[in-house]
């Protein structure tokens, strides 16, 4: 806008501002003396109010400019992991660091890219650290950093991440950027995806897939791969050198691999495409867990970290554990099984019906899906601590009725009236609508976990079965469709000859589950409960309650477990090398923990390898001090003083093997192109304004003084002259 339209939009709307003033106190007000100066200081007040609106520079010196400001330019470095990769030219990370020098003067901060934000360091720091273990998104952290005064930026990195995320950063950037790119395509094979049954049978041949990637190979170059077995808790594993020689390392090493179960060559993939290699490998015999490792080698291969890939399979039938059998699709198993894992501590198998003789496993989409025949699914239902039943009505199969009839413990989600009276309840045919829980909870075994929850607020149920005459046991809770309505109930807890049964008369429990707070809390407690219910008469002491939520744990992150039982106790968890079974040398590490009320705790980040554990109960101090080896029982006793009398009791500590992933999250990406990145950038995203000229008038404290005393003055006048 040009400077007379301006002063000419400033002068009509110091008219209007003064005519206000001036029809309020000729026109309005009572007439009384001294009127025209309450109007003067009325009037002024609203021209000095229009022109701190306005802001108009006056002469002098702009205080924002003279006070001391951030660097303007920014070298901004993304320490992804990337920059572990030893080319012939040099390892990438001293690349990075001598080019950050380069690029650094007097005048330019440096910042560091760290869980999505900048960081501001030195060089020094910078030199003393190491790559990051995960990769992390930049793009947010470019925007804050001009957010917070950057005049320019120089972004340093590898370029091996998203490309969206970045492409819509740069886009909205306020400020240049100059992209300095490190490294670039390089010679490497990745063992992308390790495809294993989570079970199998010891006498049958066991189906593998292995995903490779590559990219910087030439004609003709080909990959050895190889594949190896093993007890997963077989002794043995990289040696550790105690707390002093782990403290930073880990125990990362070349572990034994086992038995070579297959060797061959296959061609290197070219940048962007994956190889999908389908093998079949000798039956495993025996049983019990064990562990495959897929090793790609290549000749001149710069990046070592992603070459390995391993996965643990359980051979032979699983022994107890929940078995959960569903005959319709649905959300409530993929929801109910893992809860049901976690609160039980078993591990848990689920089946899904596909036709008369079929059952699909339950299982994530990494894993090949081996249908099971009715027979094999029997004998499995049969041995199961808990047996769950989802979707049964007429189409359940005879052969499970039978099992589901004579089993001690089963979970019943019936879908009609036929599988309520499976479940040994007579009930009249669904009724659809919106069912809400009765704010009312009656006394069952169930009401000190539902307790504290506001029921009605949860959402509705459908498809309730309402008995037809009265019910035996239990009812956790009723259902409404309407506060006029007669309650009718919803869960109910039986004990019949051959066991315990809980038997859900609703649909769509898993809406509870899939939402945060308090429908999340309920839908955990109730079904907590449940399996505390059923399994309440089941000899838990030589169960390991306590354990890894998985085998093989993630590396860089926290690491999950399970210790189902003992929700608000605290634990210590000693880790060792693996080479320990007694669990009696050396402590790499000891970690004392609450148990959360869902039954589950973590621990800190580990360095890849494998690690012996212990479990003991009580306090004890949370990482090993570096220097001589910890007493294993200082600060922890090996069982529980006085249990409570629903806690499983603890006798020999729990102890295993678990391991940490080598390679961290997704593979190395293909480096994104730094031109075509530049190219993103538009006139408009670098456009900066010209600083403008003066002070501000709001930054003066004349103007403000001048206000506030127009302002009492005129409200004195007005009180003396009888105006309110």
């Amino acid at each position: 806008m040009t400077a007379v339209p301006s002063a000419l939009l400033f002068g009509i709307a110091a008219l209007l501002l003064v005519g206000f003033a001036a029809w309020l106190y000729l026109g309005i007000e009572s007439r009384v003396p001294g009127r025209p100066v309450l109007l003067g200081l009325r009037a002024s007040a609203l021209l000095l109010l229009l022109a701190l609106v306005v802001n108009p520079s006056i002469p002098g010196e702009d205080p924002a400019a003279t006070a001391p400001t951030p660097p303007a330019r920014w070298v901004v470095v993304d320490p992804d992991p990337a920059l572990e990769a030893r080319p012939p030219e040099g390892v990438l990370w001293d690349q990075l660091l001598d080019r950050t020098a380069e690029e650094l003067d007097p005048t330019s901060g440096l910042a560091r890219i760290q869980r999505e934000r900048a960081e501001g360091l030195t060089l020094e720091a910078l030199r003393a650290g190491t790559p990051a273990e995960r990769s992390t998104p930049a793009g947010e952290a470019l925007i804050r950093l001009a957010e917070v005064g950057a005049d320019s930026l120089v972004f340093l990195s590898t370029l091996r991440m998203e490309a969206a995320p970045l492409r819509e950063a740069l886009s909205r950037l306020p400020v240049p950027v100059r992209i300095v790119p490190i490294g670039g395509e390089m010679r490497n094979v990745a063992v992308a995806e390790l495809r294993l049954p989570s079970t199998a049978p010891p006498d049958e041949p066991l189906p593998v897939e292995v995903v490779l990637v590559g990219e910087g190979g030439d004609p003709g170059d080909s990959v050895r791969l190889r594949i190896y077995s093993r007890p997963f808790d077989e002794e043995g594993g990289p040696p550790a050198a105690g707390p002093e020689g782990t403290a930073e390392g880990g125990i990362e090493g070349q572990d034994p691999p086992g038995t070579l179960e297959y060797e061959g060559r296959h061609a290197l993939p070219t940048l962007g495409a994956r190889e999908t290699v389908a093998l079949t490998l000798p039956a495993p015999g025996g049983e019990g867990d064990r562990r495959y490792l897929a090793r790609a080698e290549l000749e001149g291969d710069v990046f070592a970290a992603d070459d390995e890939r391993v996965r643990v399979v359980r051979i032979g039938e699983l022994e107890g554990g929940i078995v959960l059998v569903s005959v319709r699709p649905d959300w409530e198993p993929r929801t109910l099984l893992p809860l049901l894992e976690r609160a039980s501590g078993l591990e848990g198998a689920g089946y899904l019906r596909v036709g008369p003789d079929r059952f699909l496993p339950l299982r994530s989409g990494a894993e090949p899906f081996e249908p099971m025949a009715l027979a094999g699914l029997v004998e499995r239902a049969r041995g199961a601590a808990v047996l769950v039943l989802h979707g049964t009505g007429e189409a359940l199969p005879a052969l499970l009725v039978e099992v589901a009839e004579a089993h001690p413990r089963v979970l019943h989600l019936p879908a009609d009236a036929a599988g309520a009276r499976i479940a040994g309840i007579e009930t009249r045919p669904p009724v659809e609508g919106e069912w809400r829980l009765d704010a009312e909870l009656p006394g069952s075994p169930l009401s000190p976990y539902l307790g504290g929850i506001g029921l009605p607020a949860l959402p509705p149920l459908t498809g309730v079965m309402v008995p037809a005459g009265p019910v035996a046991g239990s009812v956790a809770f009723r259902l409404r469709r309407s506060p006029a309505e007669e309650a009718h109930p919803g869960l109910v807890l039986t004990t019949v000859p051959a066991g315990r049964r809980a038997v859900a008369l609703a649909r769509d429990f898993w809406r509870w589950g899939v939402r945060d707070g308090e429908p999340r809390d309920a839908y955990r407690n109730l079904w907590s409960g449940v399996a505390g219910w059923l399994l309440a008469s089941e000899a838990m002491a030589d169960r390991r309650t306590i354990r890894p939520e998985a085998h093989v744990l993630p590396r860089a992150e926290p690491l999950p477990w399970t210790a189902a039982g003992w929700e608000g106790a605290a634990l210590t968890v000693e880790l060792r090398p693996p080479s320990d079974p007694a669990a009696e040398g050396p402590v790499i590490r000891r970690d004392s923990v609450n148990v959360g009320p869902d039954g589950r705790f973590q621990l800190a980040p580990l360095p890849p390898g494998r690690y012996r554990y212990r479990v003991l109960v009580g306090d004890g101090a949370v990482g090993a001090p570096d220097g001589a080896p910890e007493d294993a029982t200082d600060d922890a006793t090996d069982q529980v003083p006085d249990p409570a009398p629903d806690r499983p009791v603890l006798g020999a500590p729990p102890m295993g093997i678990f391991e940490v992933e080598r390679f961290q999250g997704a593979l190395l990406r293909p480096p994104l192109d730094p031109e075509e990145l530049m190219r993103i950038r538009t006139t408009e995203a670098v456009e900066r304004r010209e600083p403008a000229r003066g002070r501000p008038l709001r930054t003066h404290p004349l103007p403000w003084l001048l206000l506030l005393g127009f302002l009492a003055v005129e409200w004195i006048g007005r009180r003396r002259a009888g105006l309110r």
